[in-house]
């Protein structure tokens, strides 16, 4: 990863909140939420984490309770804070990074940084509903798109609730929130050819996704050790239905 200075948040920005409190857990997950996402998502989860572990998710600027603050634009500095963020709140601990979509490059990212900087690395890494880090950036640029485009690609990818689609209120709040992370998901450069991650990496998605099962095994380069498959049914957003098992996966990598 290049070092740019970019402008962005401060780096003593808290991005890390924790869904689940344990004091006594053996491991920490950290949720990487998707493009317009927040930690709300991951609220639901709560109930079915077993009590040895803590789940934490990341909160960004720009959205939700951090409405009014400067969003990330670009990957570089977002993945800088955040890395810093978690070695400054949890460098002592066992993590397992789980990433949706743009959250998969994230947490791909971080797991470099840390990896670079640390000599940290999760346990395991858990990537969503995401092409392969080299293939990603080489569609369309998603933050050039027209009203109409963005509105019709939401649609196409199924993770928007209808009343805010079907709204002209809702849509001029939460578009422009996905418009930034669109411009995160443009900024993106894959530096990697000749680094590799030393964790294991289990690519998940859904049978009906655009994110076909060769796209997931493209991951399979980014690590010398373990690397799995595993599909669920559903779409893009097949983890809304799924969640209970995705979490058993999660669960089972650890015991």
């Amino acid at each position: 990863m290049n070092s740019h200075n970019l402008s962005g948040p401060p780096i003593n920005e808290n991005l890390l909140i924790c869904l689940k409190n344990n004091p006594l857990a053996k491991v920490k997950i950290i949720c990487f939420p998707f493009a317009g996402g927040g930690a709300s998502f991951f609220y639901k989860w709560i109930d079915k984490i077993h009590d040895s572990v803590e789940i934490y998710s990341i909160a960004l600027p720009g959205r939700e309770s951090r409405l009014k603050e400067m969003p990330f634009e670009h990957y570089e500095p977002l993945v800088h804070s955040l890395s810093k963020n978690i070695m400054r709140q949890l460098g002592d601990e066992e993590l397992i990074f789980f990433g949706h979509s743009l959250g998969s490059i994230i947490s791909f990212e971080v797991s470099h940084y840390l990896m670079e900087h640390y000599n940290k690395v999760p346990l395991r890494l858990f990537v969503s509903s995401c092409k392969a880090p080299r293939y990603f950036n080489n569609t369309e640029k998603l933050s050039n798109l027209t009203k109409l485009d963005l509105i019709n690609k939401l649609k196409d990818i199924n993770g928007t609730p209808h009343e805010i689609l079907e709204s002209e209120e809702l849509l001029d709040f939460y578009l422009p929130i996905i418009k930034s992370d669109f411009k995160i998901c443009d900024s993106y450069k894959y530096y990697h050819d000749n680094k590799i991650l030393h964790c294991p990496i289990t690519a998940i998605g859904g049978t009906k996704d655009n994110i076909k099962i060769e796209d997931l095994n493209n991951w399979s380069v980014e690590t010398d050790e373990l690397f799995e498959v595993q599909l669920f049914e559903g779409d893009h957003f097949y983890l809304v239905d799924n969640h209970k098992y995705i979490i058993e996966s999660i669960l089972k990598s650890i015991y």
